[in-house]
C-alpha cells in the first residue's frame, strides 16, 4: 500500500509540476496580410500586417549585410491613419521634400526619406524606439511602385 502511494505521488507531482503546456490557439486572431515588398527569392524586404486595429510595419534592417535583422513599427488606426500615412508618402514622392518627413508614433520616431536614385525618386525608412540612446535602424530603397504594393494599392 506505500509503495501504491509513493508511486501515485510521484506521477501527480511529475503531472503538476511538467514544464511545456499545450495552449489552444483556435481563439488566438490571426493577422491579416495587406502587403509586402518581397525580391524574388528573398526574404521580405517589408511588410505590412493587420491585427485588429494595429498595423505593423516588419522591414529588413539594412546595416547588418551578412544576416536578416528585421525591425518593426506599429500604427494604432483611430480614422484614417494608414490611409494618411500612405498620402504622405505619395506626396513625398512627388514633392521629393529635402528634409525627412518625422512622424511620432506611440512607441517609435518614424523617419520617412526620400532620395533620388539612379534618375528615380526613391523612399527609405528608418525608425528608433522612443528611449534613450535607442539606434536608428533603416529599410532599403523602395520604389513608389513598391509602396503602391505594401499598402495593397498596386498589383499583387
Amino acid at each position: 500500500m506505500k509503495k501504491i502511494t509513493v508511486l501515485i505521488m510521484l506521477l501527480m507531482a511529475s503531472v503538476s509540476f511538467a514544464q511545456l503546456k499545450r495552449v489552444d490557439t483556435s481563439n488566438f486572431a490571426k493577422s491579416e496580410e495587406i502587403g509586402k515588398i518581397q525580391p524574388l527569392g528573398q526574404a521580405p524586404h517589408m511588410e505590412l500586417t493587420k491585427l485588429g486595429d494595429v498595423y505593423t510595419f516588419t522591414y529588413k534592417d539594412v546595416e547588418f549585410k551578412t544576416m536578416d535583422q528585421f525591425r518593426s513599427f506599429t500604427l494604432k488606426e483611430t480614422g484614417s491613419d494608414l490611409e494618411t500615412l500612405y498620402s504622405m508618402i505619395m506626396e513625398g514622392f512627388e514633392k521629393k521634400p529635402e528634409e525627412p518627413i518625422m512622424l511620432e508614433l506611440s512607441d517609435n520616431i518614424v523617419w520617412l526619406r526620400f532620395e533620388k536614385s539612379f534618375g528615380m525618386t526613391v523612399l527609405k525608412v528608418l525608425s528608433s524606439e522612443k528611449y534613450a540612446n535607442a539606434p536608428i535602424t533603416q529599410s532599403n530603397m523602395f520604389l513608389k511602385k513598391q509602396v503602391e504594393k505594401l499598402f495593397g494599392k498596386g498589383k499583387k
